[in-house]
């Protein structure tokens, strides 16, 4: 920002492991954070407050003026009701002069819960559109030491093949926003950020998919068909309710 330069907006990944293994509370009562409780409520919220209290508004991710908070899978707390997501939207509304939070949730949150939009995590493995786009170059979490036998997973990043694939299909998706996963989760292989390995290449990739997502671009899908202006197929027993379209 002093030189000028563009600066990200910054929104908030609501990490909920931190409902199991890091809250102080849990110390004392021996197992997850309860959301169906106010007590839960307000230690659900007071994550989000203190977060976005760190951040300059200026720097705030928005999405038609709603601040953004993604939420991680829900199995972390023991449970949690239709209360919490509304408790944490009026709270914030109090303390920041009436900004609400626009919540997108990981899809094992119920539909009670009432997040904004739903995400599938894992698109570093298998892209999915859902109301949200996830997307991401492979995974390998081979180097992670003290990993359960058999929970190591591979998927090959095809040398950017499989992330080009996965930013077409989200080119062709209604959903408003792509996320990638992940910046630099080094030890699960999932980085998109510069390496030794990879150079810039993963980058200059994102830029490229990026600026055509926000511009409503979709190219052709590669194949033996990309270029061509029209096709024919025939088909064997009868149409069987297949009908031709112009």
């Amino acid at each position: 920002e002093k030189e000028g330069k563009p600066n990200p907006r910054i929104g908030m990944f609501y990490d909920t492991s931190t409902l199991t293994f890091e809250s102080p509370f849990n110390y004392q009562q021996g197992g997850k954070i309860d959301l169906k409780t106010e007590a839960g409520w307000k230690h659900f919220y007071a994550t989000i407050r203190d977060f976005y209290s760190l951040v300059p508004h200026r720097f705030w991710a928005l999405w038609e003026k709603k601040p953004l908070v993604w939420l991680y899978a829900s199995e972390f707390a023991s449970g949690h009701d239709s209360h919490v997501l509304g408790y944490a939207r009026e709270h914030f509304a109090q303390e920041f002069g009436g900004a609400v939070p626009l919540f997108i949730a990981h899809s094992d949150w119920s539909q009670e819960a009432g997040a904004d939009w739903i995400y599938q995590w894992g698109g570093a493995i298998k892209p999915t559109c859902l109301s949200i786009n996830s997307v991401g170059p492979g995974f390998d979490n081979s180097a992670v030491h003290g990993l359960p036998r058999g929970s190591k997973v591979l998927r090959e990043r095809e040398d950017s093949r499989f992330y080009r694939e996965a930013w077409e299909h989200a080119l062709r998706s209604p959903a408003p926003i792509t996320v990638v996963e992940t910046w630099n989760e080094l030890h699960e292989g999932t980085e998109i950020c510069p390496t030794v390995e990879y150079g810039d290449e993963y980058l200059r990739i994102t830029a490229d998919y990026a600026r055509a997502f926000k511009k409503g671009i979709a190219e052709p899908l590669p194949g033996p068909w990309r270029n061509a202006e029209r096709a024919s197929w025939t088909a064997r027993n009868g149409p069987q309710g297949i009908e031709a379209v112009q």
